[in-house]
């Protein structure tokens, strides 16, 4: 990383620049192993014609959007600054992340922009909660931790998920495939 201007959802931006995406991606569990070959190959790959987006996503304490939501500083440092006390999930926020990739032709840097979304876990509709429902289930536990949902959070989220959906599937209306797993 060479420049910034953001809020990002981790802190410790100026120990970042100038660094490599491994060490950016160090709290991450499972980068180096599962994930820094693609992103480099990924970097390696971009055109100045072709930008690429993604999406990624973690559980927030609170509404506030310059408050970083990985937990950042080790297991357990988000729910440490909260004083211990795990809210349900029905009080968290889900912080969504819109990313971008765009090499730039003259100088060939890749411009990342990343714009945030929170919103009360909740009001996330029906469609949110399926793919959530999806990413959660499939995550590993120290991934899950990371997110902000360890142990038995994750599943009162995925709970949760599960009631938004049915609440907003009409009755009668049968699905094809079963989305969500039954509890």
């Amino acid at each position: 990383m060479t420049a910034a201007c953001v809020v990002f959802s981790f802190h410790g931006l100026a120990e970042k620049l100038g660094t490599t995406t491994l060490n950016i991606h160090a709290p991450v569990p499972g980068f180096e192993e599962q994930l820094e070959k693609l992103l480099n190959r990924t970097f390696t790959a971009l055109q100045t014609d072709k930008p690429i987006w993604r999406n990624n996503w973690a559980s927030a304490f609170t509404g506030d959007i310059c408050e970083p939501s990985y937990n950042v500083g080790g297991p357990g440092a988000q729910l440490a600054a909260l004083g211990g006390k795990r809210p349900p999930a029905e009080d968290l926020w889900l912080k969504s992340e819109y990313q971008t990739l765009r090499r730039l032709p003259t100088t060939g840097y890749i411009l990342f922009t990343i714009r945030t979304f929170l919103q009360p876990m909740p009001e996330i509709g029906a469609e949110a909660a399926k793919v959530l429902h999806k990413s959660l289930s499939g995550m590993r536990p120290e991934l899950r931790e990371y997110k902000g949902v360890p142990g038995e959070a994750a599943e009162d989220l995925l709970r949760l998920c599960e009631h938004i959906v049915a609440s907003e599937t009409p009755a009668g209306v049968r699905v094809k495939e079963p989305v969500l797993s039954s509890r």
